[in-house]
């Protein structure tokens, strides 16, 4: 695997999209973005980790079936957007309790 991984959030929000709902089409529609947009940034990242995320070589072509090592990367990637969505919110929290104080301040 490469050390210097160059993914984004993006790619990550992208892969875990595919998993849950079951396709790529699927996930263009959830993401609210094309399928040609969600399979770039699969290929990218793929590119970027050096990992085969998917295997379309099954009967089910349009089943999208997780590797090994895409299990992996599922999981950990869903991980990392789970620890960004908590960032965001105690941001947002101490944002708010910042303006609170600011305005008792000012008074």
């Amino acid at each position: 695997m490469n050390t210097q991984s160059k993914f984004t959030l993006d790619q990550l929000r992208t892969l875990v999209a595919v998993v849950e709902c079951g396709s790529y089409r699927k996930a263009a529609d959830f993401l609210y973005i094309t399928q040609p947009a969600v399979t770039l940034r699969i290929n990218d990242l793929c590119k970027a980790t050096g990992v085969i995320v998917f295997d379309r070589s099954g009967i089910k072509k349009s089943k999208a079936e997780l590797t090994p090592q895409g299990r992996v990367l599922y999981g950990l990637g869903k991980g990392i957007l789970s620890k960004c969505d908590e960032l965001t919110v105690t941001l947002e929290r101490a944002t708010d309790a910042l303006s609170c104080i600011e305005a008792s301040c000012s008074k």
